[in-house]
């Protein structure tokens, strides 16, 4: 009786474990930091992902690092787009694993700058009279 009651516990032992280590999460993290060419960070930069596979989006904007994070996103692909002005807006393509966090870094390039100067000139009649 009593080697059966040991392995009854011992049993009950292994499945607790073993079934805390099998369940995985449906959710996983993205984390980023935002920077310019000279890694300076941009700050407030519009970070907006959308699932691939659904209507779900989110938008939230950088910190004064830089970074951003959204905490609890589905498992799946996603395209994230990012945004600020006097730069050129990044789109990229993305997939979020269970239980990842990894820091990924996106490079703004600075958008080109137009600017146009217009001349004009008036001349005066002169009477000779």
């Amino acid at each position: 009786m009593y080697t059966y009651l040991r392995f009854v516990i011992l049993i009950m032992f292994l499945v607790f474990i073993g079934g805390k280590q099998s369940q995985a999460t449906v959710f996983g993290e993205l984390q980023g930091i935002v920077h310019d060419p000279e890694h300076r960070p941009i700050v407030q930069a519009q970070v907006t992902i959308h699932a691939a596979d659904s209507d779900f989006t989110q938008t939230i904007r950088t910190d004064q690092n830089g970074y951003f994070s959204f905490p609890t996103l589905p498992l799946g692909n996603y395209s994230i787009a990012i945004a600020s002005s006097g730069f050129d807006a990044l789109q990229q393509t993305i997939t979020v694993f269970s239980d990842s966090s990894s820091i990924l870094h996106f490079q703004l390039q600075v958008s080109g700058v137009q600017q146009s100067i217009q001349v004009t000139a008036q001349t005066d009649v002169v009477n000779g009279n």
